[in-house]
């Protein structure tokens, strides 16, 4: 994956006395995917599958590419980057929401700020229809301080026929405001490694709070609201989202996962994330009823 590194003072190492301005951008997203069904696309590909219906030209162009998640898909979580961070982070991405409830989020783990980067979804405050940017700064939450910020993209699509995607994520890093220009010649380029949210092997980090993590707690519920049950315990490491079939189960739970881990069991998937209330996904649920 290429992410252009902008910097006013570096060395070879890319040992950087300012910010870093990450920019991951089409097919930079491909080093993402993994085993996920999130797709790279050109929009000729999204134009011969007929998607184009649904999706106008990227601000990138006609035959450009962009990172999608389509048709109708349980929650997915792809690989993880880490970057260099100890102050503010700020992110500027170019994404398109179709008409549906899907989902899609860029996605962080504590101690930096617990609500993550909503693009898509009925809490996103964005337009349907339409490639558009936003852009959000986070902070991390930490006493001690942060050095690093480890990022992820998640997304859920609700029927077929449902698309969201991303074109382009620019990532600034230390603090320091997004250019608002290209970046110029001068610039370095580097290319990350990518690290993977495993299914095993639990890591120790959970909100460090007096109370303890907070979770929705219920049974069968596939929608939250604030009305829904919530729970926080001292002893809850992580907060569960549950599918069974066609039910949905929200809950805390002791056990020590990674950030994202969906582990299937049983017939039954449970998706571990580690932050207040982070168990929140509106899941539309398709009952057929036969006579």
């Amino acid at each position: 994956m290429k992410l252009v590194i902008a910097s006013s003072c570096f060395t070879l190492l890319l040992v950087l006395c300012d910010a870093a301005i990450y920019e991951i951008n089409q097919e930079g997203f491909a080093d993402f995917i993994d085993s996920s069904h999130f797709e790279l696309l050109s929009y000729d590909e999204i134009t011969e599958i007929g998607y184009d219906r649904y999706v106008p030209t990227p601000p990138a162009g006609q035959h450009s590419s962009a990172f999608y998640l389509k048709d109708a898909v349980a929650p997915q979580y792809t690989n993880s980057h880490t970057l260099a961070s100890s102050g503010a982070v700020t992110f500027e991405a170019t994404y398109f929401c179709d008409n549906t409830i899907s989902e899609f989020e860029v996605r962080f783990s504590y101690p930096w700020q617990d609500h993550f980067l909503v693009l898509c979804g009925p809490s996103s405050g964005s337009t349907p229809g339409i490639w558009q940017t936003k852009t959000k700064n986070f902070y991390c939450l930490s006493a001690q301080g942060c050095s690093t910020i480890e990022i992820w993209f998640y997304g859920i699509t609700v029927s077929p026929g449902a698309i969201v995607g991303l074109q382009h994520l620019k990532i600034a890093t230390d603090g320091s405001p997004l250019p608002t220009t290209t970046t110029s010649p001068n610039t370095a380029t580097t290319t990350l490694e990518p690290t993977h949210l495993p299914t095993t092997n639990p890591v120790q980090t959970t909100e460090p709070t007096e109370q303890g993590l907070k979770c929705y707690s219920c049974a069968d519920c596939p929608q939250v609201d604030q009305d829904t049950n919530m729970l926080q315990r001292e002893e809850y490491h992580t907060c569960v989202l549950t599918f069974y079939g066609n039910i949905i189960i929200r809950g805390g739970s002791t056990e020590e996962k990674y950030n994202g881990d969906c582990i299937m069991h049983d017939g039954i998937m449970d998706c571990y994330c580690h932050s207040h209330l982070c168990n929140s996904q509106n899941i539309t649920i398709s009952r057929n009823t036969h006579y």
